[in-house]
């Protein structure tokens, strides 16, 4: 299942955890998480992009930092 932004892709998911690899950050950065949190709504917006999300638009990457979102 690839992520929304390039370079970052899900490695193994099921069995209560899922591992995502993150190849653009300057060094590679390998995230575990529950599959619970990943498929929330935090996780659909921060590790997902907003994908499958209805309600929300990404607006804008606030000061490199923060992920800002609309609500519709």
């Amino acid at each position: 299942m690839a992520m929304e932004y390039a370079g970052s892709e899900t490695v193994s998911e099921g069995k209560g955890w899922t591992i995502l690899l993150n190849m653009d950050a300057p060094s590679p950065v390998v995230t575990v998480i529950t599959s619970p949190l990943y498929e929330s709504v935090f996780g659909r917006l921060y590790f997902q992009g907003g994908s499958g999300m209805e309600h929300y638009t990404f607006s804008d990457l606030s000061g490199g930092s923060a992920f800002v979102y609309n609500v519709n």
